[in-house]
């Protein structure tokens, strides 16, 4: 921050609660969720969403990037499962954006959200948990003189 003159630094640490609808299949998030916070919920409440595999990244950050996880396969992008956000504008004023709420900003949202305001809190829809909540991820690496027959 320190590198950008005249800029504003926000901390949304305090924005960390996670609390999980079982019936309406929601998660709700606050802005400064990692997907280490939501791992335990889901896999307690026997849902699933399409994460990444690296539990240091920002929810809502990779949700703004479009966000690609172990389930993209079954349930889409991370963005396709988001159903609302709170979002303070420029204007200072709180609004909740959705697919019927300011549409086209949800939109932009989902895929190139960063700076159309400050995301305080996120919904996902969330899904019941395939294999009985057992995942694997694993990384395949080869070596660079095997990139002729990969």
């Amino acid at each position: 921050m320190k590198e950008i003159k005249a800029g504003v630094e926000i901390d949304l640490a305090n924005f960390n609660s996670v609390a999980i609808d079982k019936d309406a299949n929601t998660m709700t998030g606050g802005d400064s969720i990692h997907f280490r916070d939501i791992t335990g919920p889901l896999q307690d409440a026997g849902k699933e969403l399409p994460i990444g595999s690296c539990t240091c990244v920002g929810a809502i950050g990779a949700t703004l990037g479009g966000g690609i996880g172990a389930y993209s396969s079954k349930h889409g992008l991370i963005a396709d499962s988001l159903l609302s956000v709170r979002m303070v504008t420029g204007r200072g004023d709180l609004i909740t954006v959705s697919a019927t709420q300011y549409p086209d900003l949800f939109w932009g949202l989902k895929g190139a959200g960063f700076n159309y305001g400050i995301i305080t809190q996120a919904t996902y829809r969330i899904y019941n948990a395939s294999n009985g909540g057992y995942a694997m991820n694993a990384d395949l690496r080869y070596s660079a003189s095997y990139s002729a027959t990969i």
